[in-house]
């Protein structure tokens, strides 16, 4: 039988209600890796953010991190794999937008950058013990190649940073819309997205044909969906990644959604 790739996203589609993976699913996803098959988390967490949940699987396989700007691989000499924004493109960037710029968050494997620190929301914060923390002008502090950006910007200013933002074709954007009057975007390399990192296990563990199946719930795994040979939304999912997706799960993510496709799946395909 050949082996499967299955990518999926952590938060909306593999993790339950608690933000956790459940003793089932982590049983699931043992017996998935024990059968020959490859599982990875792909999400746009950090490191920090991740590795929690990677050590409670205890299984040997790659992880995707950052919306595909990072991919691990514990004990693989060829691995970490990082698609990362040069750090003076960063830095031309921000002397651009510094006087719009509500607040800001950057980050490479061990460092993050922060500008107005009390305004970033707090839940894209991850931290541990072994991370740098920096504060200041993002201009002036960051002294690395950087994975992500996160910039928040005042309505006001939304159509002036989409103007600058175009002037860099080195860096691709998302922009999240916008609450309270703030605007929220996230920022990466041009070669960065959970699709492209999935191209790259597929060709690197030479997938056969039509054994790619990735999963997802929001706006940041459309490119996860359409790069797999099946892209599955969960049923839980926004309108947008259903309409563009092959298949949807017959339960949500609460539900274990992910494994009861794959164990679906598997089981027609024998």
């Amino acid at each position: 039988m050949n082996k499967y790739l299955f990518s999926s996203d952590m938060d909306g589609t593999i993790l339950n209600l608690d933000h956790k993976l459940s003793e089932s699913t982590i049983i699931k996803i043992k017996k998935l890796v024990n059968d020959g098959h490859i599982f990875t988390l792909n999400t746009g967490r950090p490191y920090q953010g991740m590795i929690y949940f990677k050590n409670k699987l205890e299984i040997d396989c790659p992880y995707v991190c950052d919306n595909g700007a990072s991919i691990y691989w514990d004990n693989n000499p060829d691995f970490p794999i990082f698609f990362s924004i040069d750090k003076n493109t960063v830095i031309n960037f921000f002397k651009e937008i510094n006087e719009i710029t509500y607040c800001a968050m950057v980050t490479s494997h061990k460092k993050y950058f922060f500008q107005n620190r009390p305004f970033v929301p707090s839940f894209i914060i991850h931290l541990d013990k072994d991370v740098i923390i920096k504060e200041g002008l993002i201009k002036d502090i960051v002294d690395e190649d950087i994975l992500t950006m996160t910039v928040h910007v005042k309505k006001e200013n939304l159509e002036e940073i989409k103007a600058i933002l175009n002037k860099y074709p080195q860096l691709n954007s998302r922009y999240w819309g916008e609450n309270n009057d703030i605007c929220a975007f996230d920022i990466y390399s041009i070669k960065a997205n959970k699709g492209k990192a999935l191209d790259y296990l597929r060709d690197y563990l030479q997938i056969a044909p039509n054994h790619t199946v990735s999963f997802g719930d929001e706006l940041n795994d459309l490119e996860l969906i359409k790069h797999a040979d099946i892209g599955v939304a969960m049923i839980n999912a926004c309108d947008e990644l259903k309409r563009i997706s092959d298949d949807i799960t017959y339960k949500p993510h609460y539900e274990d959604g992910v494994l009861d496709y794959i164990n679906k799946l598997i089981k027609n395909n024998k």
